[in-house]
């Protein structure tokens, strides 16, 4: 139900609490009438059978303690008054849920989208691998930021020439393709760290995902920092 349909709920409500309030002032008023009518009227009753009704009625006036209360005392003004209030509260109460709700709604919307590898090495040049590792790191999924990570090494790698890239080559292509020595191993260091976790699915945890993201940081840094050779 929509908030707007929450929303004419209660008010609907509120008018029937009103009507039923309403409906029994006037039935005090039918028995008030009743009362000055019948007061002619002679009823014999023994005596006995009437201190048996005024004690019967003493009786149910100790054991009620809701007979007499202030609520049903107070006047009909009154008492929509604090059934509106009511409404009020129970219709708030209701809108926060369903705002929270949506919150929640909203929050699983933007949960990270695990892409196979074939999308993956198919987008590497286009892919924004920042925000996909921000959000793979925010669902704990360590092992396939890692296998973001490393793709994008990969981008890279061909954006500066030293690797030509082809979706269909493998890892160890690349790696014979780097001339300099220094980027080849350290490229060929973090190949071994993407199959361990990738594609033997060892286990790893925050702390371990942390040490060996340095590891990707770095060469990354190296690369931006240096001209190809």
């Amino acid at each position: 139900m929509s908030k707007t349909g929450i929303f004419y709920f209660f008010i609907f409500s509120a008018l029937i609490s009103i009507t039923s309030l309403k409906a029994q002032d006037t039935l005090i008023l039918d028995q008030d009438d009743l009362e000055e009518v019948s007061k002619g009227v002679n009823y014999k009753f023994q005596e006995k059978e009437v201190e048996k009704d005024n004690n019967d009625q003493k009786k149910n006036i100790n054991i009620d303690p809701g007979t007499g209360s202030w609520f049903n005392n107070a006047g009909p003004v009154f008492k929509v008054a604090l059934i509106i209030i009511g409404i009020g509260i129970i219709l708030s109460l209701l809108i926060w849920l369903v705002s929270n709700s949506g919150k929640s709604n909203v929050k699983n919307d933007r949960a990270v989208t695990i892409l196979s590898d074939e999308e993956i090495t198919e987008k590497t040049m286009t892919l924004d691998f920042d925000q996909l590792i921000k959000q793979a790191e925010d669902e704990g999924n360590y092992a396939y930021s890692l296998r973001l990570l490393y793709q994008w090494v990969i981008r890279i790698l061909a954006e500066n020439e030293y690797i030509i890239w082809k979706k269909d080559k493998t890892n160890h292509q690349f790696l014979n393709e780097i001339k300099d020595q220094e980027i080849k191993s350290d490229f060929r260091k973090i190949t071994l760290i993407f199959e361990k976790y990738w594609y033997g699915e060892y286990p790893i945890d925050v702390n371990k995902y942390i040490h060996e993201k340095g590891k990707f940081n770095n060469l990354l840094k190296e690369l931006n920092e240096r001209q190809p050779g």
